[in-house]
């Protein structure tokens, strides 16, 4: 089962956050934050220290829309958990807009191919489409009649990957559904027979919330492997502060309709915006009640200096440090 996206998609606070009272949308205009310039990440180490891993960075245009995003991966090239060394990449968007508002987008990866296109309604995302394909060497070991052996290239196994995703919203922008299909195809130079997958994830959410601010989401989920015709089925949830920033998720119970959380949020703020955020990895037992709390990641925040509306802001950083539901 796929656990680890919706265990730890989310990830936070050393203690249970109870629901706490959400604060209504600042009106249409004013601002709630800034967007996001970088992001930092660091794994717990068994030491103490935060190891450094991956930094990601953002350029806007003036519609306040990203063009470009930077993925730097350390690579283990730290000293003292401080970054010596890495590995850039960079994807860049462009966007057919009306008016202000985007109307459909492209991404392109490194090599300046399409790697994904986007669709808006609103200014909100409501289809994706990703592409992909990918190459290996296949090598292999031949041997002769006097026992040597000889390494002898048969060919490229090649790859292909797709995935087609479509949201749903309701009247305040928060996402309603959810439903994703996926294949992969691969082609063996050795003469194999090809190696086919597929499968289909769809996820609803029922959002109790506040003019816009939700405090709770419940999200059911669904996943359909290949030809099979049991799909697993599971209900998540995230908890939020007044701020609308998830503190708290997990699962609920199937046997006693306990929630049993799996990760908590722990924020540090500065001027109104997150600076930090600590994500912990919870046990929990049968009733829900949290037993241990493991550090996991850390992530370190700064910002451009435009600024965006409250709402944009909390599902900016929820889209970082993770949640079940969906955050554009």
């Amino acid at each position: 089962m796929k656990m680890k996206r919706w265990l730890s998609r989310g990830i936070v606070l050393a203690m249970v956050v109870a629901l706490m009272v959400p604060m209504p949308v600042l009106a249409k205009g004013k601002s709630g934050g800034k967007l996001v310039k970088s992001v930092e990440s660091y794994s717990y180490q068994p030491s103490g220290r935060w190891k450094a891993e991956s930094k990601r960075t953002f350029k806007y245009d003036k519609k306040k829309n990203p063009v470009e995003f930077g993925t730097i991966d350390y690579d283990g090239q730290t000293f003292l958990g401080v970054p010596v060394g890495g590995t850039k990449t960079v994807t860049t968007a462009k966007y057919k807009y009306k008016g202000k508002t985007p109307k459909s987008a492209k991404f392109k990866n490194g090599a300046g191919k399409i790697a994904s296109t986007r669709k808006y309604k609103k200014g909100r995302v409501v289809s994706m489409a990703f592409s992909q394909n990918t190459s290996n060497e296949d090598w292999d070991w031949v041997e002769a009649a006097d026992g040597t052996e000889t390494k002898v290239y048969k060919g490229d196994d090649v790859s292909t990957e797709t995935s087609i995703v479509n949201v749903a919203y309701d009247k305040k922008g928060l996402a309603t559904a959810y439903a994703s299909a996926y294949a992969r195809s691969t082609t063996y130079a050795d003469g194999t027979a090809p190696y086919n997958s597929s499968y289909n994830t769809n996820e609803t959410y029922t959002n109790v919330q506040k003019k816009g601010i939700p405090s709770l989401i419940l999200t059911a989920w669904t996943h359909v492997s290949g030809t099979s015709t049991t799909p697993d089925t599971d209900t998540f949830y995230d908890k939020f502060n007044s701020k609308g920033l998830v503190v708290e998720s997990g699962y609920i119970s199937k046997t006693n309709g306990a929630y049993i959380p799996t990760t908590i949020i722990q924020y540090s703020m500065k001027k109104g915006k997150v600076s930090q955020a600590v994500v912990y990895d919870v046990d929990a037992n049968e009733a829900g009640a949290i037993t241990k709390t493991t550090p996991e990641t850390l992530y370190k925040f700064k910002y451009a200096k435009t600024k965006i509306s409250k709402a944009r802001y909390f599902k900016m950083v929820n889209s970082f440090v993770g949640a079940n539901a969906f955050f554009a």
